[in-house]
């Protein structure tokens, strides 16, 4: 309806003041005053003369038209009064509106954003909304999120635009009304949903997001609308949903609310334009933009925010700070964008792990051009990738609050280290106060920015910053440690959506004074754990480690090497550098420096520079390292290292080289010598042997010309030595050796005094030198190398002239033709060598040797003959020796002979010595140089040629690379052959030359020469080669039978197909022989008839070979066996001729049926599968068959649709289908095949039931099955199904589900079955529960979507009083808390049936304890079992002690099938109970503090005792008590040693003796536990922290804590690094001795079970002996394999012997109510007893027992009363034999020693195989206490006996005879017949003796297999072992080495032995066994 329609007024009537109800008159269409008066009229029931004004409640009259339509609007409240002022006797509810005016909207954006706190533009803010709701909307896509962000100007309409795009799921119609309306949350949007809606909100979902980048941004209802109208004043959606087809399209501007304010509308109400994609036609051609925007739909899913008149004051930021806001937005969702590690320097090259696939595009158009474009994940420069590539370490931590609703707040802190000389905290150029500091008076770095950055859901809330937190504050105490490193970190915190912003995300509310909170939980993170411990701590520690090895303050230069440098206890990497820059100032390597702060005061020269780690090229650090040596060298040259502090910075170079040149001055520089008794030697004397060196006196004097005797260096003193030396260096420049050596010491006259030398023979250069020295060793540096004085003096002493010669070492080896050197030496009379001083010509004399020499040469002492040379035979490579004698006139010994050894020269020449041209071998004589012009050999033979290398003389000669090559020419070809000489001298040269085609002779040219080598002259020799008469070739020919003699033989192809007729055979072939040159070979049987060779037959007559013929071929009978034929000439190389014969087939002679797919064939269906027929000859090969012949094969069956036969041909066969039998028997059908009249062939298909129509049900009859509930049925339900015909159809895989009644339940549920190939189905056998009453079961079956259903089965359900049904408890007492150790509470345990009583069995019942919850009622797997057998119903469980941990616990109590079991089939309901801690026994720490070490230092560092110790009170048991008692724990310091005074205990800070700490819900902190300064104490010595309880009196034991105490900085330094290693030490032996001991332990549990075993295993084979079978100890499991396969097959042997049967029919009913036949139920192992019986019961032994007499008549009814039956419900009880009766003479006290035959009750021969308690009862009943004696005499004289006393019973006889209880006995009638003549009514016979033995021998053997393997497990578990225990004495000898290693730390620190503390005894944990993984 319209608004016009629906306006309305309310009129009240009060013109007599009664209190009626208002009327609601409409007034819509009413323009007229007297219209309205008419309905007033009528409404009212008011006369046209009543008296009545109507007024307004303003009490304004309407009387007219004008005031008519002036002062009534919809909805006013009117009154009918008497007149205007009447009073109101009643009062009224008036009607009112109060709607918001749409300046709430439109104008809402404007105040919220410039009302938040901030400077910068909110502009992109505002975009962020929008951004927003798009995210949220793209959240669940599965690929990429697409997010545009658009702006359209236009310059000449002035018109501009922005458009939001994102490809998310899209809004249905109700959910964009949602967005519509403002303030609706998400929280309140969940009312109004409808099916299209989104799936609700949770709050607890994506908890585990890192960072909470959910996308859940968009809650309140209000961002998008306030953005909108703050960015323009309209806007228009676009959505469309994913697999709609509609677009939804709204639109909201300020024009339209205004127009609807002027028009009197509705605001806050407009339309839904629902439309099809691209249907612009509802928009003005002028907004092409929009039209494009509607033309481009082509997404699945989307949602478009146009908001168009944008205002003027945003267009210019928006064009113009176009980066700027980009960048804002970057860093809005920059994690959104880059994922949880942000834009990392590596995020182009992969991405961030979490990172969703968001897309932000922003584009700038102008008049339709894009003149601007950028992605948010491209811009590099934004605020927050600043932050997180300025950063060198990241320090995280998680915030949670305290409450219900606390929030988790995950934060991270950066650090951003001084690099070189600048800051790296990165600059916000978008904020003016960003400046960078200019340093006067303002931190560095961050400044006094705040520290931390705040995100909600992963995005930037911009106006929120949070300065610090108390554990990152600048501490006052670290403040000048740290220096400016807390300027240089920034922060982020990332909150979920606990915490709240302001609508317009700008602003958090309550997170900062959340966090500030002193409940809220700080805790450093470190790889996503929580670290124990204090966080301030920890941020400390990491911003210490920031500083250290991120700043770089210090720029080192001149890279070196990387360096290990021992620190004394560890070497590390150290990196060299050869200088420094510091504060603008070079140090570098050699330059003079001093030292500051060290002691004394040190100058020295620069070696080094060290920096910590291994660095490259040039770095920058915050510390270091520098070495120098101590100036002057000469006096100190020490090697010292100082940290880069000590190096002093302010002095000058001048100054240090001033002090170092006066230490210099100090130094010795020269030494003096004088003769005091002649005999001078001076330099460069010369003389002859007999020189005397006279005494020296030597002084050494310094640089100032002082005599000195000592050296001064670092306040030491070293007296100086002086040493003469004296040394000889030969003329023939050897080595110089020292003649003498003496050492003399300062005198008393200030002199160093040498005696006389005399008598210095040896010719040769001499020196005297005069050496200052340190010492008698021979130290003659000092200092920095600096070398002491020293005087050398040098003369000579010259030798005589030649007087003979030796003969020098010669050259190795010498060789025939190759010159070599002749060395003589000359020598004086003294033995001297000397220079030759005349020239002469040497004689060279041999024998067997021509000498001969080119010239002489004095070189040096020695004579020189140049370049001999011998030339002789050698005879052998191993050469030959020769006397050669020298002999040179002119001197005294003129003459020496020498023996020489010569070998083979170099090489010289080549030689041919033989040629084999492969039939014969021509030699050579040695030294020939002619050989024949022409050498002759035939193609393809192989030739050889033996060549030689020689020397000058013709001696072969050896050399490496000796390689002769042959190389052939004339033809091409032709090879080239090498050999190798190398080693003999001589070589072979062959091979085969095989030239193609070769029909005449042809001359070749061959080259021989040495590779490589010019000296040796080539050979040349010719050759002649001929072709070659071997065969070659073969040739095959082939004549038709029956063609004249003078037809043209046929010369067949190689390779050539044959086609004969199949089964044929090929005559008259023949054959001819080539050579090479294709002449024919005349065929020589004797030569040739071996080497022919055919591949179709082995034997060939010679006869016909010498005629050219070869074998007759037979023709292959199959035509798809082609017959490869082959002729070979066996020969040097095999010559084969070969040809294919192929068969064709013959005539038909017979037909081939082939069935496809399976034989069976569906009654009444058409066979899917076709036939296929074939005609075959005679050799059944396949005939085509032709379209004229397709009606002469003919298909005949019995039953067979001949009507519908198909027959056509397919390749070679005939087609037959659609087989369809329509009536026969089921089995083998036989069809008849045939072609023409005479061939026939049969073929057999199985025909099977056809498609299944009905159910067969096989159970119980028609009545109701009488069943106790929650009992299983005796037999399963069966479903066959049945086709059409009623045959049972073997239709695989149809569903049969089993229906029933509601009411009832079955166990385990019927499920759906699927039949088997037989069609057939059997459910389970169920067992049945529910209310008593009747119920029904109906098996159905779907097949081909037709149902079927079987008969239905009723089951009449009774009450069971033995089944549990539930488990009720009672606890003794309502305390559900119990102390640790002490038993739980007494529970009284019920279990109930169906009928709420107890149940009449025995169950096994169980109490199950776990710890904590579980989620399910699932028991978990560590849960502690109780087990007890409950009878009738009840038990009771008491005494069970709770668990020694403190927790909550879940209990259970359950039922177990089997006693051992832990499947629960029946559960109470869980509930808890709760154990506390009981008393305290002790006070132990939460974690073992080490050894501490204290020392008396100023550095309060050092003094610091306990930095963090938590002390805990624990009862017995290790459990924490919360004791709420309040008390103080008193600390004191005692001494180890009793021997100490007190005086000389260390104190508190403060001069306290003793310390008090609170303790507080059993727990109490030790903080920062420090000694005072200058504090009494022992070095060295060893003290206890005491700590005890004040004024207790639970005599809770103290803890006492042993620390170490030292005077020395320095020496505590050291000792808490050895009581650091310490222990580490002392935990590595703990771990060993742990591991010795559960390997030990493991090793002993394994063995014992191996030695059980072993015993199990003997006790087995002893049973086994029992039985008849012996095995030996020693078997293998192979071999008891092997017995159990043999003991099988005898069992099964024995099982199916021929024994005694009853041959009675079963009675075929699947019914549990029926028993069975007498004949059947019993069995008897006696044969001539089993006889008797039989006959005894003959007339009983077909009767049939039931159970009902219901099902008796039953079966009665269905055998028209032929079948006896025997219904057990029938039988009275009561008078029936107690089957333990004794026997009637037992009873009658007859003596045993009377009674003769063995008598016996009869029934006790009787052997049941199932329901024994029923068959005994029946047999009780048919036999009574009939007996069974031997014989009839017998039997006639226990009657007589036992007649005396009591009744006697009827007695029979094993041969056959029965006396009657009467006494009757004879006749036919009581005689039994031959057990044959019973017709097979016999009681079966039971299993023989020997198959139980047999059994049992199986199950036996069985045990030992498995023993066996367990045995044979347990060994290699034990040999794993043995290899761990190997690997266990390395580990013990490590333990040793470790526990010697701990034993020497504990010397040196000076400890006692420590007694290691340990809980009391009951908290102990048993060592659980554990298996090698």
């Amino acid at each position: 309806m319209d608004d016009v329609e629906d306006a309305f007024v309310f009129v009240y009537d009060r013109r007599r003041g009664k209190n009626e109800e208002r009327r609601k008159i409409h007034i819509g269409g009413v323009f007229s005053f007297d219209v309205f008066l008419e309905k007033v009229l009528d409404v009212f029931e008011l006369a046209s003369d009543d008296e009545f004004i109507v007024t307004t409640t303003g009490r304004e009259e309407i009387n007219d038209d004008d005031t008519f339509v002036t002062l009534i609007e919809s909805g006013d409240t009117l009154y009918l009064l008497q007149y205007v002022d009447q009073p109101l006797e009643a009062p009224v509810a008036e009607h009112i509106e109060y709607q918001p005016h749409y300046d709430t909207l439109i104008k809402s954006g404007i105040y919220e954003y410039y009302a938040s706190e901030g400077n910068m533009n909110p502009l992109p803010f505002a975009f962020a909304e929008l951004i927003d709701n798009a995210l949220a909307a793209t959240a669940k896509n599965i690929g990429p999120r697409i997010i545009e962000l658009s702006l359209h100007f236009n310059t000449s309409t002035g018109e501009h635009m922005l458009c939001v795009y994102d490809n998310g799921q899209g809004m249905s119609s109700r959910q964009l009304n949602n967005w519509a309306i403002y303030r609706l949350s998400k929280f309140n949007r969940k009312d109004r949903r409808d099916i299209g809606e989104l799936p609700p909100y949770h709050d607890d979902e994506n908890l585990a997001t890192p960072k909470s980048l959910n996308s859940d941004i968009s809650w309140f209802g209000v961002g998008g609308k306030q953005a909108i109208f703050f960015i323009g004043n309209s806007t228009r959606i676009i959505t469309k949903q994913t697999n709609s087809c509609d677009v939804h399209e709204f639109t909201m501007s300020k024009n339209e609310f205004k127009r609807k304010e002027k028009n009197k509308e509705a605001i806050f109400a407009g339309y839904i334009r629902n439309r099809t994609f691209g249907d612009s036609s509802h928009i003005p051609h002028s907004d092409e933009v929009i039209r494009d925007f509607i033309n481009s739909e082509n997404d699945d899913s989307f949602t478009r925010v146009i908001v168009s008149g944008i205002s003027e004051n945003h267009t210019h930021f928006m064009k113009h700070g176009f980066d700027v806001w980009n960048r804002q937005l970057a860093h809005i969702y920059h994690y959104y964008i880059h994922g949880p590690e942000g834009n990392t320097s590596m995020s182009r090259n992969r991405k961030n792990i979490g990172v969703s696939d968001v897309n932000i595009m922003v584009t700038l158009h102008e008049n339709g051009e894009k003149i601007l474009s950028t992605n948010l994940r491209d811009i590099e420069d934004d605020l927050e990738t600043k932050y997180i590539r300025t950063s060198a370490n990241t320090f995280e931590f998680v915030a949670k609050s305290d409450g219900e609703n606390g929030g988790i707040v995950e934060g991270m802190i950066r650090y951003h280290p001084f690099l070189y000389d600048r800051e790296t905290y990165p600059i916000d150029s978008t904020q003016e106060s960003s400046a960078e500091y200019d340093g006067t008076g303002e931190p560095p770095g961050r400044g006094r920015r705040p520290i931390f950055e705040c995100y909600w859901n992963g995005r930037l809330i911009p106006y929120t910053f949070i300065d610090d937190f108390d554990w990152c504050k600048i501490p006052r105490k670290q403040a000048a440690l740290l220096g400016d490193c807390f300027y240089r970190i920034s922060g982020c915190l990332f909150s979920n959506d606990k915490f709240q912003v302001s609508t317009n995300k700008l602003t958090f509310i309550d997170l900062d004074s959340k966090l500030k909170d002193r409940n809220t939980i700080f805790n450093h993170m470190v790889l996503g754990e929580e670290q124990n411990g204090q966080i301030n701590r920890h941020f400390v520690d990491w911003l210490k480690e920031c500083h250290e090895k991120h700043d770089k303050q210090v720029k080192f230069l001149k890279h070196v090497s990387v360096v290990m440098k021992n620190d004394g206890t560890h070497k590390s990497k150290h990196t060299l550098y050869k200088a420094i820059e510091w504060e603008g100032r070079v140090f570098s390597k050699g330059q003079l420096v001093r030292t500051q702060r060290t002691v004394p005061i040190i100058c020295g020269t620069i070696r080094k520079f060290l920096l910590p780690g291994e660095y490259d090229g040039d770095v920058y650090s915050v510390g270091g390292e520098f070495e120098l040596v101590q100036e002057p060298q000469a006096l100190f040259g020490e090697i010292r290292c100082f940290p880069l502090s000590k190096l002093d910075r302010n002095v000058s170079v001048e100054i240090i080289q001033d002090i170092v040149q006066r230490e210099e001055g100090k130094l010795p520089a020269t030494i003096e010598v004088e003769w005091p008794d002649n005999d001078e030697v001076t330099e460069g004397q010369v003389s002859f042997a007999g020189v005397n060196i006279g005494a020296m006196q030597a002084v050494i004097l310094n640089q100032d010309d002082e005599p000195i005797h000592k050296l001064f260096s670092n306040n030491e003193s070293r007296k100086l030595l002086v040493e003469q030396r004296i040394y000889l260096s030969p003329t023939s420049g050897e080595m110089s050796v020292q003649v003498s050596s003496h050492v003399t010491s300062h005198s008393k006259n200030g002199d160093y005094y040498f005696e006389r030398i005399e008598n210095l023979k040896a010719p040769g250069n001499y020196s005297v030198t005069v050496q200052a020295a340190l010492d008698e060793s021979g130290v003659y540096i000092y200092g920095d190398g600096r070398k002491l004085p020293s005087l050398t003096i040098n003369f000579c002493i010259q030798e005589s002239p030649p007087y003979r010669f030796m003969v020098g070492i010669l050259e190795s080896p010498l060789r025939i033709g190759c010159p070599f050197d002749l060395p003589l030496d000359m020598q004086d009379d003294n033995g001297h060598s000397t220079r030759p001083t005349f020239e002469v010509d040497p004689i060279l004399e041999s024998n067997g040797l021509e000498l001969s020499y080119d010239s002489t040469e004095i070189k040096g002492n020695s004579l020189v003959i140049k370049d001999v040379v011998a030339i002789g035979d050698v005879m052998s490579q191993q050469g030959k020796n020769f006397q050669m004698k020298v002999i040179v006139p002119g001197l005294a010994r003129e003459s020496q002979t020498l023996k020489i050894r010569l070998l083979p020269g170099d090489p010289h020449s080549l030689a041919i010595t033989a040629f084999n041209d492969g039939f014969k071998e021509i030699q050579f004589e040695q030294g020939t140089t002619e050989l024949p012009e022409f050498l002759t050999f035939e193609n393809s033979s192989n030739i050889s040629l033996n060549v030689g290398v020689v020397d000058i003389a013709g001696n072969p000669t050896l050399k490496p690379r000796l390689t002769v090559q042959c190389k052939f020419s004339g033809s091409p070809g032709l090879p080239t052959w090498t050999c190798n000489c190398s080693n003999t001298g001589y070589g072979v040269i062959g091979g085969k030359i095989k030239l193609k085609h070769l029909k005449t002779e042809k001359k070749i040219q061959a080259k021989i020469e040495v590779q490589g080598s010019k000296e040796i002259a080539a050979l040349q020799q010719k050759f002649i080669l001929k072709p070659s008469s071997k065969i070659c070739f073969l040739n095959v020919f082939y004549k038709k039978p029956l063609t004249s003699n003078n037809e043209e033989i046929q010369k067949l192809k190689r390779g050539q197909d044959m086609y004969f007729e199949a089964g044929e055979t090929m005559t008259n072939i023949s054959f001819q022989l080539l050579d090479e040159a294709k002449r024919i070979v005349l065929i020589d049987v004797s030569k040739h008839a071996l080497n022919i060779q055919v591949n179709w037959t082995d034997e060939i007559s010679s006869t016909d070979l010498e005629n050219g013929l070869l074998p007759d071929i037979v023709i292959p009978t199959n035509v798809s066996d082609t017959r490869f034929c082959q002729v070979t000439y066996l020969g040097e190389k095999n010559v084969h001729f070969s040809f294919n014969i192929k068969p064709i087939a013959g005539q038909p002679a017979g037909i081939k049926v082939t069935i496809h797919g399976s034989r069976e064939t569906r009654l009444g269906m058409i066979r899917r599968e076709p036939i296929s027929i074939s005609l075959l000859d005679n050799f059944s090969n396949q005939l085509n068959i032709a379209p004229n012949q397709l009606d002469m094969v003919n298909v005949k069956a019995e039953g067979l649709d001949e009507s519908i036969l198909s027959k056509y041909i397919e390749g070679k066969c005939v087609v037959v289908s659609d087989i369809q039998f329509n009536q026969g028997p089921l089995g083998s059908k036989e069809l008849v095949v045939s072609y023409g009249d005479d061939i026939q062939e049969y073929a057999v298909l199985q025909l099977i039931a056809g498609t299944p129509v009905t159910l067969q049900v096989k159970a119980w009859g028609d009545d109701p099955l009488p069943v106790l509930s929650g009992t299983r049925i005796r037999d399963p339900i069966t479903v066959q199904l049945l086709d059409g015909w009623g045959n049972p159809s073997p239709e695989n895989g149809v569903k049969v589900l089993l229906g029933k009644d509601p009411g009832l339940k079955l166990t385990p549920s019927a499920g759906v079955l699927k039949t088997n190939n037989d069609g057939f189905v059997a459910f389970q056998k169920f067992s049945f529960s529910g209310k008593c009453g009747e119920f029904w079961l109906q098996p159905r079956a779907i097949y081909n979507r037709r149902a079927m259903e079987g008969r239905k089965l009723f089951i009449s359900l009774l009450p069971n009083t033995e089944t549990p049904v539930s488990i009720q408890y009672q606890r003794s007492g309502q305390e559900t808390t119990v102390t640790v150790g002490t038993p739980w509470p007494e529970y009284e345990v019920d279990i109930l049936s169906e009928e709420e009583t107890r149940v009449t069995t025995s169950v096994n019942l169980c109490l199950v304890i776990w710890k904590g919850k579980t989620k399910s009622d699932e028991i978990p797997s560590n849960a502690e079992w109780h087990r007890a057998v409950a009878s009738n119903g009840h038990h009771s469980f008491h005494g069970i002690k709770s668990p020694t941990k403190v927790g909550e616990y879940c209990c259970v109590f359950c039922i177990t099938e089997i006693i051992a079991s832990k499947t629960a089939t029946l559960t109470s309901e869980v509930f808890t109970m709760k154990t506390v801690p009981g008393v305290p026994k002790c006070l132990l720490p939460s974690s073992e503090p080490g050894t501490p070490t204290v020392s008396n230092a100023h550095v309060a560092v050092n003094r610091i005792l306990i930095r963090n110790l938590k002390l805990q009170l624990m009862d017995g048991m290790g459990n924490l008590c919360n004791d709420d008692t309040k008390c103080n724990i008193s600390v004191t310091i005692q001494p180890c040693d009793q021997t100490l005074k007190c005086s000389e205990t260390p104190m508190f800070v403060g001069n306290a003796s003793r310390l008090f700490v609170p303790i507080r819900k059993g727990e109490a902190l030790l903080q920062n536990l420090t000694l005072q300064e200058n504090s009494p104490g022992i070095d060295g010595s060893q003290y206890i922290l005491h700590c005890e309880i004040q004024n207790d009196e639970r005599n809770i034991q103290p803890y006492m804590l042993k620390f170490l105490f030292y005077n020395d900085a320095k020496k505590y330094a050291q000792m808490s690094e050895l009581v650091q290693q310490r222990d580490v030490l002392l935990h590595a032996v703990k771990m060993y001795e742990e591991t010795f001991s559960a390997h030990k332990t493991l090793f002993d549990e394994i063995k014992q079970g191996c030695a059980e075993a072993d015993k199990k295993k003997t006790n087995l084979i002893h049973d086994l002996q029992k039985l008849g079978l012996s095995i030996s100890s020693s078997c293998q499991s192979c071999d008891i394999s092997q017995l159990i396969e043999d003991c099988s097959l005898r069992r099964n042997s024995l099982m199916h012997d021929d024994k005694r049967k009853c041959l009675l029919p079963e009675y075929q009913d699947g019914s549990s109510e029926v028993l069975g036949k007498i004949g059947h139920l019993a069995l008897i192992s006696d044969d001539d007893a089993a006889c008797v019986l039989s006959w005894h019961m003959s007339a009983d032994m077909d009767c049939l027992v039931t159970f009902t007499t219901k099902k008796a008549r039953e079966i009665h009814k269905l055998s028209d009363g032929r079948q006896q039956v025997l219904p057990i419900d029938s039988i009275y009880k009561k008078n029936l034999s107690d089957w333990k009766k004794q026997l009637p003479h037992v009873k009658a006290r007859i003596s045993q020693d009377q009674v003769t035959g063995n008598p016996i009750f009869a029934r006790k021969l009787l052997n049941f195989q199932k329901d024994q308690v029923n068959c005994r009862m029946i047999f009780t009943m048919l036999l009574g206490d009939t007996i069974l004696i031997d014989d009839l005499d017998s039997a006639n004289q226990y009657r007589n006996m036992v007649v005396k006393h009591t009744h006697c019973p009827t007695i029979l006889t094993r041969n056959g005879h029965r006396i009657r209880s009467n006494g009757k006995f004879g006749g036919n009638q009581n005689r039994a017949p031959a057990v044959e003549k019973l017709r097979g009514m016999v009681f079966g016979a039971p299993m023989s003796e020997e198959y139980s033995t047999c059994v049992k021998q199986i199950e036996i053997l069985k045990n030992i297999k498995s023993v066996i393997e367990e045995i044979h497990s347990s060994q290699e578990e034990l040999e794993s072992l043995q290899l761990e225990t190997d690997e266990m004495k390395f580990k013990e000898q490590e333990h040793k080495e470790a526990q010697e290693r701990l034993n020497a730390i504990e010397k040196k620190i000076g400890f006692h032995k420590p007694q290691r503390r340990s809980l009391p005894e009951p908290t102990r944990q048993t060592r659980k066994r554990f298996k090698k993984s």
